[in-house]
């Protein structure tokens, strides 16, 4: 079932599949790429999901994308792959984190808040590191996405990811202009990717597939298996105001005849 929820959007420049006979170096990035949390989504654990820090004490089971390329290196001696997080899910720095999961200037609640919305004071030491990576890689799995949520907490005012998730795609073209770049996105929503697209070989909507989506990908990135989902819907190049409520009066709703 995972693997027929998993959607091939774009695959230009024979990006796909991937050789595993061919000596690939392989740089897997990106906030949800090491994460059966941001797989899986809401109401898987908790009402707004797991805890990205915590997933460990919530899934006995399961594998990322890194998890599930790692074991595919292991059987694949040709293949050589790594890991560097980019940016976190909130497009902060991954690589200056608490143990609590929160960038370490963000102690007071204004500089929370700057991290909600992608405010940049200094430069991002991870996609530094991403970039460095990328720079002698064959391959790179770049996977975005989107905070667990579900029902009122959820709701959002712009259909944008945060800023540094794209930034992050754009520097590792930037560093990498031969590789194949690969975008993974998991979310419950069509969130934009219409700046990034233009940017890598090849796109796979994973939306909300669950913990057995790394295994799942990899079996479709090596070829053995032949995505075959559709997308019901048309996904969004613009936002298009579609986030702008009607605030219509109350009382003319309750109260007004209609008859």
């Amino acid at each position: 079932m995972t693997r027929q929820s998993i959607i091939l959007a774009k695959n230009e420049n024979s990006a796909l599949p991937l050789s595993t006979q061919k000596p690939l170096k392989i740089l897997v990035t990106g906030p949800t790429s090491h994460s059966l949390s941001f797989q899986s989504g809401g109401w898987t654990g908790q009402w707004q999901g797991v805890n990205s820090n915590f997933e460990n004490e919530w899934f006995t089971y399961g594998s990322t994308v890194f998890g599930a390329m790692k074991t595919e290196a292991s059987l694949n001696s040709a293949w050589q792959v790594s890991y560097q997080c980019g940016v976190d899910i909130l497009g902060n720095d991954c690589e200056a984190q608490s143990e609590e999961g929160w960038p370490k200037d963000n102690d007071g609640f204004v500089d929370t808040v700057k991290g909600w919305v992608g405010w940049k004071e200094e430069d991002y030491v991870g996609i530094a590191s991403a970039m460095k990576q990328a720079s002698v890689a064959d391959v790179i799995i770049v996977s975005l996405g989107e905070e667990n949520y579900t029902e009122k907490p959820g709701d959002i005012r712009t259909l944008n990811l945060p800023t540094g998730q794209y930034e992050l795609v754009a520097a590792l073209r930037e560093a990498a202009p031969q590789s194949k770049i690969i975008l993974v996105y998991f979310g419950g929503r069509p969130r934009l990717l219409a700046d990034v697209v233009p940017q890598v070989d090849a796109v796979l909507l994973a939306f909300l597939p669950g913990p057995f989506a790394g295994d799942a990908l990899v079996d479709i990135l090596t070829g053995r298996v032949n995505p075959s989902a559709r997308l019901p819907i048309t996904y969004p190049k613009f936002e298009d105001l579609g986030g702008v409520p009607y605030l219509h009066s109350v009382s003319d709703m309750c109260t007004k005849d209609t008859g």
